[in-house]
Order: structure tokens, then C-alpha cells, then sequence
């Protein structure tokens, strides 16, 4: 079982398989790392990416690339907001559902990106898209959208903020995707070890070990892969990239 739960988890179709025998008295049994189930929805969000442009290097030579993504980007757009109203959890959704939410959130990014020069980081903007977002809530509307853009453009704005100490720590160290695969083992481990316990003590307690995780993670696997890469420069100093319009 060990075995061929790393196996399926490697070629990335491994959903949320659990593992017998592992955190069995647990409120959530036999589950080592949940968030897992995502990583073939990313895998997925990126080979789009990589169709879209040996499509403009194949067939469609004569649409600048640029416009091309524009296009695809608005299109993908515009399908998954129409075909998102719907109101169920997560784990009740199909897969063409996934594909849906996840598909909105990759390509709201990608959106981002291609008019990050024309795009306002206002705190106006941000308090009407909280205003719409608790309003939807209010009524028991869960359009999932609206919640993708309001976390998506809080994200921005609070990242755009980026000349202080704290910030150029984290641009020369990203524990972010460290603590997205590391923190649940760590809470399911919490849980095994002293027991069920109050939503803050569990928030405070994993926060700080995963964090100690993310760093060694960082530091030993994610920074050393970076240097495969021909832009290594580029991706381990984001001040290179070019920056949003100032709020």
C-alpha cells in the first residue's frame, strides 16, 4: 500500500487516496496529505499553457502570441464563469466541475499577468469586491468567481506592498508552496499525537513547525531545482520581473 500510494501520487492520479493504517483514530482517518488531490488540476493548468503555444508555433503562425493568449485567456474566462453557478462543497463537485473552478483560477492569474500594467491595486477596488463578495455570502450565494477574484485581487494587493525587509526575505526564500504540501500531515500528526484540541492551538502549533518544514523544503529541494532552469536569475529575484502600477 505504501508503495503504490507514493506511485500514484508521483503520476499525479492519485485523487485524495488514503493510506490504511495511517492516522486511523483520527476525525479524518487514514488521510497522510489531503491537498494532494489538486496537483493533477496544476499539472493540467500548465500543459494548457504549453497546447496554447505550440499551437501558435504549429498552425496558428500568423496570430501574434500575445493576442492569441489574450484570446484563449477571455475565452476560458468566460465559459467557466458561465458554467460555474453552482453551490455545492468541493467535495461534492464532478470533475467537470473541478476543471471549471480551477480552470477560472489558473487563467484569472494568467489574465492578471498580460495586463498587469493596466491593472489598479486600489484599496476602493479591493472594499467593493469584499462588499460584493460578503453580500453574495449574506444570502447563502456561494458563486464560486466572485470568492476566486476576491481572494486572487487581495493576494495582489497585499503582494504589491513589497519594499520592506519582511518582503525581500520571502523573495529570496518562498516557503509558500512548502507550507501548501507540508501543513496537513503536520495537523492530521498533531491530531494523531495529543489528541483533538481547540482550531487556534491546532492554526498556532502547525503554523510554526511547518513553517521550520517549508524552510529545510525551500533550502533543499525547491531552491537546487531552480538552477536547472536558463532564467534562474529571473525566477529566484522577482524584483527582475516587471512590476504592477503602484496603488
Amino acid at each position: 500500500d505504501v508503495f503504490e500510494y507514493f506511485a500514484r501520487h508521483i503520476i499525479l492520479f492519485a485523487g485524495g487516496a488514503k493510506l490504511d493504517g495511517v492516522f486511523t483514530n483520527n476525525p479524518i482517518a487514514h488521510e497522510l496529505n489531503a491537498p494532494l488531490w489538486t496537483l493533477k488540476y496544476e499539472m493540467i493548468a500548465y500543459l494548457s499553457l504549453i497546447s496554447i503555444f505550440l499551437a501558435h508555433k504549429t498552425v496558428l503562425k500568423k496570430i501574434k502570441w500575445i493576442k492569441l493568449l489574450t484570446l484563449t485567456t477571455l475565452t476560458i474566462l468566460l465559459l467557466t464563469i458561465l458554467l460555474s453557478f453552482y453551490n455545492k462543497p468541493y467535495y461534492e463537485e464532478s470533475y467537470f466541475e473541478h476543471f471549471s473552478r480551477f480552470g477560472f483560477a489558473f487563467y484569472l492569474g494568467v489574465f492578471f499577468f498580460i495586463f498587469k500594467k493596466y491593472t489598479p491595486l486600489k484599496l476602493s477596488i479591493l472594499l467593493l469586491i469584499t462588499l460584493t463578495y460578503g453580500t453574495f455570502l449574506k444570502f447563502n450565494i456561494y458563486y464560486t468567481p466572485l470568492q476566486i477574484l476576491f481572494i486572487g485581487y487581495l493576494a495582489l494587493y497585499l503582494g504589491h506592498f513589497y519594499n520592506t525587509k519582511f518582503s525581500n526575505y520571502f523573495n529570496k526564500q518562498d516557503y509558500s508552496y512548502g507550507l501548501y504540501i507540508i501543513a496537513y500531515p503536520v495537523q492530521q500528526f498533531l491530531v494523531y499525537k495529543f489528541g483533538p484540541h481547540p482550531l487556534w492551538i491546532n492554526f498556532s502549533i502547525s503554523l510554526a513547525i511547518t513553517i521550520v518544514l517549508a524552510f529545510f523544503m525551500w533550502n533543499i529541494v525547491e531552491k537546487p531545482s531552480l538552477n536547472f532552469k536558463k532564467n534562474k536569475k529571473l525566477m529566484l529575484n522577482p524584483k527582475r520581473l516587471p512590476t504592477t502600477n503602484k496603488a
